[in-house]
Order: C-alpha cells, then structure tokens, then sequence
C-alpha cells in the first residue's frame, strides 16, 4: 500500500486481507500521520492606550498538538525570556496571553513559539506600543466645557 502524497486525513486502521486456497488472513495496523505545526490564528501588532487590557493572540495546529509559549524581548538586545501567568500577564490554554492594566514598561517586542517535535517551529514576534492616557484637566460638570490633555 502507497499512499501519496500522505495526509493527516489518511490517519486510521488500515487491513491488508490475503485469501488463498480458501483460507483468509488479515492483519490491521494503526496509521498515525504527524503534521509541523500551521499557523491557526498569527499574533498581530497592537497599539494601546496605559490602563486597557491587550489581547495577543496566537494559535497553531499539527499533529501532536503544537503547544505556544510567549517570550518578551530583553531591553536592546536580541534576547528574549519566556513568559508565564504573573501580574503583568496571564497565559491562556489556548496560546493567548492577556496583559491587563497595560503601562508603558509593558511596551516592547513579544515573540509566539508554536511548536509540536515535527517539522520546524513556528514564530512571530509582535509589537506592542502604549500611546498614552486621556486625562481630563478639569473635574466634569454638567453644562461646563471641559478640555482633555493627551499625554504620550
């Protein structure tokens, strides 16, 4: 039996039967394709402002399942150190990493690993940029004008 090209699809028992002389023999195996790891959902570049909750998503697929761990560059460097839930960010089963109340200290360059042992790992490393806050100058006031400041 050739099966090409292979498939993930083709995974399954597979049953040779020989018949000879009217006697009959089979034998069934398990055929377990792998498949490296595909982007599912790629990680984007984000912009937000101190105090919103940033989102990174990231999410692959292959057989075994891939597993995604998140790194976070080291100052100039080209260095990056993994990451795990703390209370600057919290890491999800399904590969996303939340950063809630995110401040300027938070921006800088992440980087998603997908891998699964087959085939070539996969990576992405995304920017985050906080722009600022919105700060009222003035306590509000029904009927009174207020101005905003923007600060970066």
């Amino acid at each position: 039996l050739i099966i090409d090209p292979l498939s993930e699809d083709d995974s399954g028992n597979y049953t040779c039967v020989a018949n000879a002389r009217g006697i009959s023999e089979s034998y069934t195996t398990v055929l377990e394709v792998l498949a490296p790891p595909l982007w599912k959902i790629t990680p984007t570049d984000m912009d937000a402002i101190s105090g919103d909750t940033v989102t990174l998503n990231c999410q692959g697929t292959g057989k075994p399942e891939p597993s995604v761990t998140w790194s976070r560059n080291i100052g100039s460097s080209t260095d990056y150190a993994p990451l795990s839930t703390s209370n600057h960010h919290i890491m999800h089963q399904n590969g996303s990493i939340v950063l809630p109340n995110i401040q300027k200290e938070n921006e800088g360059l992440y980087k998603c690993n997908i891998s699964n042992g087959i085939g070539d790992p996969l990576f992405k490393a995304v920017v985050i940029k906080v722009i600022g806050t919105l700060m009222a100058s003035h306590d509000f006031h029904f009927g009174r004008v207020f101005y905003f400041t923007y600060f970066i």
